[in-house]
């Protein structure tokens, strides 16, 4: 008998369908040790009766003569290529193979639970054509009916399944007496019926949405039912091929650490510190959601990780560079029981999530002889992309879209439905994406899952819809000195109220204060100009670098190669270290874009900055005097008071903003916008009057500052959350995983080159000795990209790096295939871009 191969790595091995098979149920019987006794309203035993069928059930298709053909099983299809010679879906064609007696049996008759498994089965994969297979409008489902019923060759195709399955068994289940053809589901599609009419249940595309509500209604479908048992189908799956792809055997489900965490840090911190003052304020602390309010550098992070400890968590951010520091840390706390000669992230327990994750693994460990990241991606990111690890540092935009309901979705909710998720910096994301992530804590909590979401500023419409979807959380506010639960404050937990941020309005163009700026740094002081553009950015630097200004000038922008923009971060964390040293004397410059705001851990004496939004501003100022501990009221390292006349006049001003008028309307700068309109007049009104700010005030002002957006008629801003809240209540399902990706990130950028790079790129490509996407992403992608607002090139647009004339450049054929798809989306711009000009900060 020729077996029937279920997989092909590179290597040239083959994986049968009964070893693939076997692999996912052995997978499945760890991860299900791992689980907790319920997900939500769902027992574990009956989801994980379920899924060994399912499991089973899964890949029969692979029966198909076609199939075989293209994982080079000659031989099986010349022999059975009679019985079946047309190409459908393995996933689709494994429902003719389902003995559906049998099914219903295991599912004690429950039209749902059947429904349900059979599903899941049917959509483990997903492609765009997959809706005709569900309309019956693909004929070549219709003629592998007609195939199948015809000379018995579904029967005989049966009985090769059920040879090759000799032996095998599920639940005391023959696994033999679970395969039969489905001659009824034949006949059905044959007489142009189609899936749905079937009871397959489609989850994808809104096209489907009102059948599908109708179905889910008709047979009372358990919605959290069918996201465990369909995403953690294909979470078994996607790891048991990565593992025989891999020929090693990794952990699904790695244990999570033995740690105390409360002793690390009583360690650490010397004496009582308020993350432990909250825990004891609240009955049952680990188990409740969370809104904790409070400043930037603070201590959330350890605040989270104290939440989270014992349990598989996912800490998101908004920003790559935040993600790597957090990252970081994670490890310092949970990778404590690594050996001297490990692998720091195989024997690890800390995964990382986000785009360029394998670039920073590299470039960070590259030099330890322990660190495993040979061929296209380093296996740790491999692992965390299977959710394995118990810790999980990511940026949002590798989670949250998944709320969009996306092909295979389930796959990350059903891994948050028995995590906890800590949403950290939400002020960060833009209205939409705040609507986004409000849905997935709906959903996730309705899962069986917990939440915690930080912030240094919670507007208000996130706190009110979270509180209309009857999501039930404790809030914590430090500003405020108080915990919320059940309307009772439990404890007086709060930053000290201090002043170290003193504010002046300025009506005129900040480049016309550039000199009175330099006069200020060279009496030893470290200041920060946070400009809204990067051209104005560019401008103010190039003002200051053509002056007589000899101290340190720093430049920080969106619009910058990666490998550039790593350097200098690294270099200014260095020159604006937090906290500021005492002895510090050095005139210092940095002039940043908005992506100063939740990226960089520095600490400065000045801030100069256009007008903005409330929140963003304030994160400015977090980013001046932060040498303070807010908690205890001293200068860090010290047991001195912190005194604002000890650093400035009495009257003196730290925080400078600037703003314009156009026919009364404030404006943020003469050389262009970010923010909508309507949030710059906002904050004008809010901060006109005020002198000075005390830290406890800072939440109250973004209170009232959203308070005023909310009572603008037909605020744009706040439209665009609520009419997203109001399309994902409805039901909405994106296509595909990359249109769900480009919402949320609200993509309106693309990748340029400049023209006198190629060359360099060219000869660099050449003289490589072996080039794999890693490869072309440090090494091309990090040092030459840039990412620019596409509005920048409507005129004149842009055209692709690959052509036929850099095409010529490279002999070698599959060399060629190669970078023609690495190249793709890579644009040229005919001149130098003014991006990369000024002095590099070292």
């Amino acid at each position: 008998m020729i077996e029937i191969w279920a997989k092909r790595p590179k290597d040239g091995s083959i994986i049968t369908l009964r070893e693939h098979t076997k692999d996912l149920l052995d997978n499945l019987g760890k991860l299900y040790e791992k689980l907790p006794e319920r997900l939500g309203n769902i027992s574990k035993n009956d989801l994980f009766r379920l899924l060994k069928y399912a499991c089973f059930f899964h890949d029969l298709g692979k029966v198909s003569p076609i199939f075989q053909k293209t994982l080079g099983n000659v031989d099986y299809y010349n022999e059975y290529n009679k019985q079946l010679s047309t190409e459908i879906r393995h996933n689709i064609l494994s429902l003719f193979f389902i003995n559906k007696e049998k099914v219903k049996e295991i599912c004690k008759s429950d039209e749902a639970l059947y429904s349900t498994l059979l599903s899941a089965v049917a959509f483990h994969h997903w492609r765009e054509d997959e809706k005709e297979y569900l309309l019956g409008l693909n004929e070549d489902l219709k003629t592998t009916c007609e195939k199948l019923l015809k000379d018995s060759n579904g029967i005989k195709l049966e009985v090769i399944l059920k040879e090759h399955f000799d032996g095998f068994s599920i639940e005391g289940f023959d696994a033999k007496d679970l395969i039969a053809f489905d001659k009824d589901l034949a006949e059905h599609i044959k007489k142009a019926g189609n899936l749905i009419s079937a009871g397959i249940i489609p989850p994808y595309t809104l096209y489907f949405l009102p059948e599908r509500l109708r179905l889910e209604r008709a047979l009372e479908i358990d919605l959290n039912l069918w996201i465990f048992l369909s995403g953690f189908l294909m979470r078994i799956d996607h790891f048991s091929s990565f593992c025989e792809k891999e020929a090693e055997i990794f952990e699904i489900e790695k244990e999570y650490p033995k740690l105390d965490l409360e002793a690390k840090f009583n360690e650490k911190f010397k004496e009582s510190f308020w993350q432990k003052e909250v825990m004891k304020a609240i009955d049952d602390f680990k188990n409740k959601n969370v809104v904790l309010i409070a400043p930037t550098g603070l201590g959330k992070t350890e605040f989270a990780f104290l939440w989270a400890e014992g349990e598989k968590f996912f800490y998101t951010l908004p920003l790559r560079v935040a993600t790597n520091q957090i990252f970081e840390r994670a490890c310092s706390y949970f990778n404590i029981t690594i050996h001297t000669d490990d692998d720091p992230f195989i024997n690890g327990n800390v995964g990382l999530l986000h785009s360029d994750a394998d670039l920073y693994i590299v470039d960070k460990w590259e030099t330890s002889r322990y660190t495993n990241w040979d061929g296209e991606t380093p296996k740790i990111i491999e692992i965390s992309k299977h959710f394995s690890l118990p810790v999980n540092i990511s940026t949002g935009d590798q989670i949250f879209p998944s709320a969009l309901k996306y092909p295979g979705y389930e796959k990350i909710y059903a891994t948050l439905g028995y995590s906890k998720l800590i949403i950290d910096e939400v002020q960060a994301y833009d209205p939409r994406a705040c609507a986004i992530i409000v849905k997935m804590i709906e959903d996730i909590v309705s899962l069986g899952g917990k939440f915690l979401l930080m912030t240094a500023t919670l507007p208000n419409f996130v706190r009110s819809e979270l509180e209309n979807k009857g999501i039930e959380f404790t809030e914590i506010n430090l500003y405020e000195g108080e915990i919320k639960e059940c309307e009772e404050k439990r404890g007086t937990c709060k930053i000290e109220d201090i002043t170290r941020h003193k504010l002046e309005l300025i009506e005129k163009d900040i480049e016309e204060d550039i000199d009175e700026i330099i006069e200020l740094a060279c009496k030893g002081k470290r200041v920060l100009i946070v400009l809204n553009t990067v051209k104005k950015a560019i401008s103010v630097h190039g003002k200051i670098e053509n002056s007589k200004y000899d101290g340190f000038l720093g430049l920080l922008h969106s619009e910058m190669t990666l490998n550039e923009r790593k350097r200098r971060e690294k270099e200014l964390e260095k020159e604006f270290s937090n906290p500021k040293p005492e002895d510090e004397k050095e005139p210092k410059i940095l002039v940043a874009t908005q992506v100063v705001e939740a990226s960089l851990d520095i600490d400065a004496d000045y801030l100069f900055t256009e007008i903005a939004p409330i929140d963003s501003l304030i994160q400015r100022m977090g980013r001046v005097m932060r040498r303070v501990d807010l908690m205890n009221g001293r200068i860090k390292g010290s047991n001195k008071e912190f005194s604002y006349e000890d650093f400035y006049e009495k009257e003196e001003a730290n925080v400078i903003v600037y703003y314009q008028k156009d026919k009364n309307k404030i404006v943020e700068s003469s050389k262009g916008k970010v923010y909508e309109s309507e949030l710059i007049q906002k904050a004008y009104k809010v901060l006109k009057d005020k002198k000075e700010i005390k830290e406890k005030e800072k939440q109250n002002l973004v209170v009232e500052f959203y308070e005023n957006v909310e009572d603008e008629k037909n605020s744009k801003y706040l439209k665009k959350f609520y009419e997203t809240v109001r399309i994902l209540n409805s039901g909405y399902v994106s296509e595909n995983k990359n249109d769900a990706h480009e919402l949320f990130r609200e993509i309106y950028t693309i990748s340029i080159v400049e023209e006198d790079k190629i060359e360099e790129i060219i000869r660099k490509i050449n003289e490589a000795p072996k080039i794999t996407w890693l490869w072309f992403k440090k090494e091309i992608i990090a040092e030459y990209v840039i990412n620019v607002n596409i509005w920048k090139y409507k005129d004149y647009p842009p055209k692709p790096l690959w052509n036929e004339e850099v095409e010529k450049k490279f002999e070698d054929e599959t060399t060629r295939e190669r970078l023609k798809r690495y190249f793709s989306g890579i644009y040229v711009v005919p001149k130098a871009s003014p991006v990369n000009k000024g002095n590099i900060i070292d």
